[in-house]
């Protein structure tokens, strides 16, 4: 794990290589595994895989265009203000699946159905921001697992992707993430020691 985290780049030039959709099911399987306020996941994911699909998202991008021609896929990683109303479908399945006891299930669903929140709230917005976050970081830890390199780009026209791309309104875009075999080594880069970021309280 110390070399995966120790070894990841962020990659702009990717080979032709097509990645099996199998694996990015795996890949995407696999960060879902990222935690989340209430376990309630309110990432929406979609792939931009064809040439139509990359062609639509252009229109959306004026930077990051090596990574939109260069790489197998892009994730587009949106959030879902409305996360509460798959409380019961989250929280039934956890139970059928035997890792939820009946009366935490219940007791889940219910907190559900009583939260009150605004979906334009920014402080409730940043919430969801943050699931989406640690969601990311997780798909592009498990895509170096399978030998895959990425880029996170936040250098993309939020306000018309949704038009773009024909998806629904009420998702909120984050995040893209391009994904493919690397063609550059990427660039090292250097951090803050911990005795600059942390403080000993």
């Amino acid at each position: 794990m110390k070399e995966l985290i120790l070894s990841r780049r962020s990659i702009r030039k990717y080979t032709n290589y097509k990645i099996p959709r199998d694996e990015l099911v795996e890949i995407i399987e696999l960060a879902q595994r990222a935690p989340s306020s209430r376990n309630l996941q309110p990432w929406r994911l979609f792939v931009i895989e064809s040439d139509e699909a990359k062609e639509k998202l252009r229109k959306s991008m004026t930077l990051n265009l090596l990574q939109l021609e260069t790489s197998s896929h892009l994730i587009l990683v949106t959030v879902d203000p409305d996360k509460y109303q798959w409380s019961e479908k989250i929280f039934t399945k956890a139970y059928q699946e035997g890792v939820m006891p009946k009366e935490v299930m219940e007791k889940q669903i219910q907190m559900s159905k009583d939260t009150k929140y605004d979906p334009k709230d920014p402080n409730y917005i940043n919430t969801l921001f943050l699931d989406a976050g640690l969601f990311a970081l997780n798909f592009m830890y498990a895509a170096k697992i399978y030998g895959y390199d990425t880029c996170p780009i936040a250098g993309f026209n939020k306000s018309t992707v949704n038009d773009n791309l024909g998806i629904p309104k009420n998702l909120i875009p984050t995040l893209l993430i391009s994904i493919g075999k690397a063609d550059e080594e990427g660039y090292s880069s250097i951090r803050l020691s911990s005795d600059e970021t942390t403080k000993w309280l």
